[in-house]
This record gives structure tokens, sequence and C-alpha cells, in this order.
């Protein structure tokens, strides 16, 4: 799954948990319930390694509302005044704990590779994008031309649902100046 992806899940996890519609945190709804279930979706975001950028565009907000999510989540956290945040912040997070533990990880890299070639996908001779898959300390490269790059893609994300795993690509010139 992308960070997009996993961060779209976290708020969809947020959303039905504390009642309110899909899709509702992204609204321009100022509510005090509303603002408490952004934060914690957005905190929990953060704490998957998920960028501030990606958050903010989740939820229709600015970066530097990010930051603020993440120091009032200390302070709301610790602060007795708040027992509403505290219970729905370990109410979302145990639940999407227990998501992240029922998906399969990878332990090395035959089973990964091996897995990659069940999908039926294959290194291109033609070097045009440059597929890193990542599960766990495990990671994968898989090379392919700008022509298969959708059906690959599309066949990685689709085929890697259930696993935590994720799928990173970059142009080929790129990651020959890295490694």
């Amino acid at each position: 799954m992308t960070p997009k992806e996993d961060f779209k899940q976290i708020c969809d996890l947020t959303t039905s948990l504390l009642g309110f519609p899909k899709g509702k945190l992204s609204s321009k709804s100022r509510s005090q319930a509303l603002q408490r279930a952004r934060n914690i979706a957005s905190v929990i975001g953060r704490k998957e390694g998920i960028k501030r950028e990606i958050i903010a565009k989740g939820i229709k907000r600015d970066r530097t509302a990010i930051y603020h999510y993440e120091k009032q989540h200390k302070h709301w956290l610790n602060n007795k005044s708040y027992p509403s945040y505290a219970k729905s912040y370990t109410k979302v997070l145990a639940a999407y704990e227990e998501i992240e533990k029922s998906r399969k990880q990878f332990i090395d890299k035959f089973h990964l590779r091996h897995y990659v070639k069940e999908l039926g996908l294959k290194n291109c001779e033609k070097k045009d994008i440059v597929f890193t898959i990542i599960s766990g300390a495990v990671s994968v490269q898989l090379f392919s031309d700008a022509h298969n790059f959708s059906n690959y893609y599309d066949t990685l994300t689709t085929g890697f649902r259930g696993y935590r795993v994720n799928v990173n690509y970059c142009q080929y010139e790129d990651y020959k100046k890295l490694y």
C-alpha cells in the first residue's frame, strides 16, 4: 500500500469508529468532534511514518495544521480535562493496530522475490522505472519499462493487499544516481 492509501484507511477507520460518515474528515466543518477526529487520524498517520504533506492533502488542510495536531495531541492525551480525546484516540489506535497485526509481512528476500514472481512479474530488459518493494526490513527492486508500468503498478498494489508492504517507484536514471 502507498502512504496515501494507508492514510485513507486510517481516516476511514477513524470516521467509522467515531460515528462520522466516510470522507467527513476532509470537509470544511470546524466542529470540535470533527477536529478531534482529524487530530487522531493525523497523529496515527504520523506514527506510521506518513509525511505531513500526504496527511494534509488527505484531510484537506495545510501542512502546518498537522504540526498543530501533533503538539495538541501530547497536551490532550496527558491532560485529565480531555478524557473524550484520550478515549477516542485509544479506541482508534487499538483498532488500527489490530488491523496491522493481521497483515502479513515477509521475513526474507527469497520469499518476497518468489511472491513477486508468482504475481507474474519479472524484470524488463529495458529499465525505465524501478519499483522498490519494502516489507519490514526486507526490500526488493523490480525493473519495468514505461510500457508495462501501469500493469506492474496495478498488479503490485492489488497483489500486496493484506500485506505490510510499501511499493515505491522512481525513474531508472534517478535510481542509478542513488546507487
